[in-house]
């Protein structure tokens, strides 16, 4: 990935991040600033959104927790997608898709125009299979971080837990990280 002297950057990575750009930095803004440097492209973040049916609480959080005011690095640029919290209805990403993404889709097509697109997924949201599936892309990876799956209940886990299934399907790449225990 590394770039030789006198030549234009060819690639692009399109991240669904789990987390928001100005929140503490976590391992996924280590990720697109090791991609900035050794790249020298563009990155397009992609903000997480509400993928599972809302909960009480999801009312009260405070927007303040995801502000930390991580700056913005040359070359990134990040997106907030929006979307009805539904996903995991029968229904719910074609309305999604319908109504609130075919802008966006366009516009990860026009950003993918520049070069060779990787496409990393550190979220899974059906969103980013749609992505996987429109966005033509050089190659494509899920940096599986954590176990998401867990995290919902009832139906959003079934969601989740299909969601990240098809994820693991359609990418070229894994990553994981572990602890051995014996």
């Amino acid at each position: 990935m590394t770039q030789q002297p006198n030549q234009a950057p060819d690639g692009r990575l399109l991240y669904f991040s789990p987390v928001f750009w100005r929140s503490y930095p976590q391992r996924p803004h280590a990720f697109a600033r090791y991609f900035l440097d050794r790249v020298g492209a563009r990155v397009l973040w992609v903000n997480p959104y509400l993928s599972r049916l809302p909960r009480l609480r999801d009312f009260r959080t405070s927007l303040k927790l995801h502000d930390q005011q991580t700056e913005l690095l040359p070359g990134l640029e990040v997106v907030t997608p929006f979307a009805l919290p539904i996903e995991p209805l029968a229904g719910g990403t074609a309305l999604n898709r319908a109504v609130f993404w075919q802008s966006l889709l366009k516009y990860m097509t026009e950003f993918s125009a520049g070069g060779r697109l990787w496409i990393g997924i550190g979220k899974p949201c059906d969103l980013a299979i749609e992505t996987l599936k429109q966005v033509k892309h050089h190659t494509s990876f899920y940096d599986m971080m954590d176990n998401f799956p867990a995290f919902h209940q009832g139906l959003s886990r079934r969601a989740m837990m299909l969601a990240e299934e098809t994820i693991v399907n359609e990418v070229d790449h894994l990553l994981v990280s572990s602890t051995f225990r014996p």
